[in-house]
């Protein structure tokens, strides 16, 4: 064998790659359109989707609705800390019953270790309540 079919036979997958490819036909090209197009409106369904999930769970809980009560009365983050401590004790399925129901916020209520905030809970009565 001579050297040049050597070279030749090294080479071959290089050469096989480098070849001149046949022209795409516009059927091909209308193929790979549609595909991109498709793949393109799934990805924008799944986005939009997930943007409402998130924005029903960020605005449509039980949390974000006692978040907002807590900012519409003005409440700072002692008040709210103590609101939750007392959703907590009284193990209440809906955080925000306490602006609702004044019977939570009562002293004669209070657990033991609350106590100490008595003074802050009536205060909290009676912005809430009167």
């Amino acid at each position: 064998m001579n050297t040049l079919t050597s070279l030749v036979l090294a080479f071959n997958p290089v050469l096989f790659a480098i070849r001149p490819r046949r022209q795409a036909s516009s059927g091909d090209v209308l193929v790979y359109l549609g595909i991109a197009v498709v793949v393109i409106a799934v990805l924008c369904a799944g986005i939009y989707a997930l943007n409402r999930m998130a924005h029903t769970r960020r605005f449509n809980s039980h949390s974000s609705l006692f978040s907002g009560l807590c900012q519409t009365h003005g409440l700072d983050r002692s008040d709210r800390v103590l609101l939750k401590s007392l959703v907590a004790f009284h193990n209440l399925d809906y955080p925000s019953r306490v602006f609702s129901e004044p019977q939570w916020l009562t002293p004669d209520r209070l657990p033991p270790a609350l106590k100490s905030n008595e003074e802050q809970i009536r205060t909290l009565h009676k912005r809430l309540f009167t």
